[in-house]
């Protein structure tokens, strides 16, 4: 039942505490996909929650053969700065070891944000319709409740 999902999830998220081994911050998308290719029974149904801040040149190969043989569906977590124009204003970015700043106030600082959010959401749309999984957006700035209510149809 939807209530029963409900718990569950709260659940999962109380007990997050999971220690990752230590890798590149753009690699842990793939980590975690190697680990459900290696665990899945084909014909399983996968829900992936994720940023998807990690995709790169090895996950297209990841997906495709999870979702060959598995029905997915990927809920992409994000938050307004993911989403939406940022107000103008310096912005500290820290890169690795490197930190400069991101003036929003600045035509060309925001053209070029603006590109890279775009970008990462087409990225996440194409990948996800490439292998045929049914992607849903999840704003941390809205009821999360209300947002995953439609798709816990039973």
């Amino acid at each position: 039942t939807r209530a029963g999902l409900m718990s569950l999830f709260h659940r999962l998220a109380e007990s997050c505490d999971v220690e990752l081994p230590v890798t590149p911050a753009n690699s842990r998308l793939n980590l975690m996909l190697g680990e459900l290719q290696q665990s899945v029974k084909p014909g399983s149904v996968i829900i992936v929650i994720s940023d998807f801040l990690g995709i790169d040149i090895k996950t297209p190969g990841l997906l495709r053969s999870i979702a060959r043989h598995n029905d997915m569906i990927a809920f992409w977590v994000h938050d307004r700065t993911e989403t939406d124009k940022w107000r103008a204003g310096p912005y500290p970015v820290e890169v690795g070891e490197h930190q400069f700043i991101l003036d929003t106030g600045n035509m060309v600082a925001a053209e070029w944000l603006s590109q890279q959010q775009q970008a990462h959401r087409s990225q996440i749309e194409t990948l996800m319709s490439r292998f045929n999984i049914g992607l849903r957006p999840i704003s941390c700035n809205r009821d999360i409740t209300s947002q995953l209510a439609p798709y816990l149809k039973y």
